[in-house]
């Protein structure tokens, strides 16, 4: 759900921005205070590994991966025990690396010993940060026309770096500073407003004639013919993997003719109250979700992960 919102989408490029700067040497993160009160007294705390976690929680989970969604479904159809359960399940997943070493602290020895090899992994680690960018980039200008919103992104994040590259290699003056971040905040404020304005619900995105866009309507009626529906989003990386995998190759064309099926799919990449209450009936809360509707109109859920010969067991 969170990628269906223009301004999360937006907020999280612009931390990821700023984090890929830090990462590419642009500036480092200086504790206030000076070095001396920051080994002293602002050392990391609870308070900063909880906000970590956040962060690395949101970004693992962009959509719902098979495993974890097939966990989160069953979750969100138990009860409030096994939700906390399940959760609290995922979340010791996430953090095991950090709990092994934090119980058996010799395992440390087996980490690489400190040295110039770091520098050049948070290199990399920031170009990994800048293509999520990237993707987070395409995902926005889903969501908002591009003639609407565009030059203003693009004025924004050239803007931050600007600031960065000023403090670092022109002048570190406050006055300096304290304009651009001035100019950032307007622009900021700006494109959240563009964001909200002009997003819409989404029409569908499908550009091949071969798939009709999906109605709830449509699932009353098949006139008597198997229909293959596909429920996915643009920003689902999952969607993308089993389309190039599956639903675009030869073999499920072949599949599609021989079986006379139609071909239907939903686009969940904005809010669609229709597209959600469907996947809900079916205790479904997230994409991937494939589902076959049989001739005599029974519907079977595939689930997030599909194969030819999965679709054909189930036609």
């Amino acid at each position: 759900f969170q990628l269906q919102s223009p301004s999360f989408v937006l907020v999280m490029m612009i931390i990821l921005f700023v984090m890929a700067l830090n990462m590419l040497g642009l500036f480092e993160f200086v504790t206030p205070g000076g070095r001396k009160l920051g080994n002293a007294a602002l050392k990391k705390g609870v308070g900063a590994d909880f906000v970590n976690g956040i962060l690395a929680t949101i970004l693992s989970t962009p959509c719902s991966a098979p495993f974890l969604g097939t966990a989160l479904t069953f979750a969100f159809t138990t009860d409030t025990i096994n939700i906390y359960f399940i959760f609290t399940a995922i979340a010791v997943g996430l953090s095991f690396p950090f709990l092994i070493t934090g119980f058996f602290p010799a395992l440390i020895r087996f980490l690489p010993k400190p040295g110039l090899w770091m520098d050049h992994l948070k290199k990399f680690l920031g170009l990994s940060l800048i293509l999520t960018i990237i993707w987070l980039y395409d995902v926005y200008f889903v969501l908002v026309p591009y003639e609407q919103a565009g030059f203003t992104l693009n004025l924004l994040l050239l803007m931050t770096f600007f600031t960065f590259y000023l403090r670092k290699f022109i002048s570190k003056k406050l006055i300096y500073t304290g304009v651009f971040l001035i100019l950032i905040s307007i622009l900021f404020v700006q494109s959240v407003k563009k964001s909200i304005a002009t997003y819409q619900v989404a029409t569908s995105s499908q550009k091949s004639y071969k798939w009709e866009k999906w109605n709830p309507e449509m699932m009353k009626s098949n006139n008597g013919k198997p229909r293959f529906i596909n429920f996915t989003a643009k920003w689902c990386l999952t969607c993308k993997v089993n389309k190039k995998l599956v639903l675009q190759t030869e073999d499920f064309d072949h599949l599609a003719k021989e079986k006379n099926l139609e071909l239907v799919e939903a686009d969940w990449t904005h809010r669609d109250p229709a597209i959600t209450s469907f996947l809900q009936s079916h205790k479904i809360f997230g994409v991937p979700a494939y589902f076959i509707q049989k001739a005599n109109g029974e519907i079977v859920s595939l689930g997030e992960t599909i194969s030819l010969d999965k679709i054909k067991d189930n036609l």
